[in-house]
């Protein structure tokens, strides 16, 4: 309950899983996970990822070609031109780069697709989960 992870280096994981724990990833690559309900995940390496999967979780990276997940009643936010978002039904996007800003939802028949988005539009789907 309430605990928190860290991981500093490259290619380092952080985990929490209870209630408002929070996870942070700060090297390139790493990643960051906190499946409580109102947890929070921070990336902030290039390629990094957070997910937050619990009811209430915010999910946030700032670098390019990071990869954010949030739950159907979490928010992913991200400040970068171009992320990788892993799709769940009712879950929210916030993107932000230089020169705009855009909120996505995401949609039944997205639910379960990684999609690239690019300056707030969905251009490429990936793969299903």
């Amino acid at each position: 309950e309430s605990g928190s992870a860290s991981a500093t280096g490259s290619g380092g994981s952080a985990s929490a899983t209870g209630w408002r724990g929070s996870a942070s990833a700060t090297g390139s690559g790493g990643s960051a996970s906190a499946t409580g309900s109102g947890g929070s995940a921070s990336a902030t390496g290039e390629s990094g990822s957070a997910s937050a999967t619990g009811e209430s979780g915010v999910a946030a990276a700032t670098q390019e070609y990071c990869t954010v997940k949030a739950s159907a009643t979490g928010i992913a936010a991200v400040c970068a031109n171009q992320v990788k978002w892993e799709v769940v039904a009712g879950s929210v996007l916030v993107q932000r780069w230089a020169t705009g800003t855009k909120m996505l939802r995401g949609t039944k028949k997205l639910d379960g697709q990684t999609v690239k988005v690019e300056r707030g539009k969905i251009v490429k789907e990936w793969s299903s989960l």
